[in-house]
């Protein structure tokens, strides 16, 4: 499961606010141009806000995994990824690269966290490395 930014959830609620002021009189919608609703964040064509699929908003992050960022990103920590086999997830104080099936480290320091390989499940493989500093500034379940 991808883990949604702050941009996506901002956008989400935007939509969400959107959508509730929608009185369903389309001829007096501030975002009807020419019979056609101009306005559709979701880029699904021209369609009544109202009607509008708005994903759920999902967290999957939690307390515990949280506070272990917070520690780690006051030591230099910046960036989080998985490897492709990896059961457990490496921080790293530079932007790391991708190479066949691990994220090398391009300068500067580096921790696998082992002992924790339950958490940060919402990193994949398949995600470029996560900046820590947008991970802390989600709330948590």
């Amino acid at each position: 499961m991808r883990l949604m930014s702050e941009k996506d959830i901002e956008l989400i609620k935007a939509a969400e606010k959107i959508k509730e002021s929608c009185t369903g009189e389309c001829l007096k919608c501030v975002f009807l141009k020419e019979h056609r609703c101009m306005y559709n964040p979701f880029d699904m064509g021209f369609t009544c806000s109202a009607n509008w699929p708005l994903p759920d908003i999902k967290m999957d992050l939690n307390t515990l995994e949280k506070e272990l960022l917070k520690h780690y990103y006051s030591r230099n920590s910046r960036y989080i990824a998985r490897g492709c086999q990896d059961y457990y997830v490496t921080l790293y104080s530079e932007h790391p690269k991708r190479d066949h099936d691990e994220w090398k480290p391009c300068g500067g320091e580096f921790i696998k966290l082992t002992d924790f390989g339950a958490l940060f499940q919402f990193i994949s493989w398949n995600d470029e490395p996560i900046l820590i500093s947008d991970l802390l500034r989600l709330k948590c379940e």
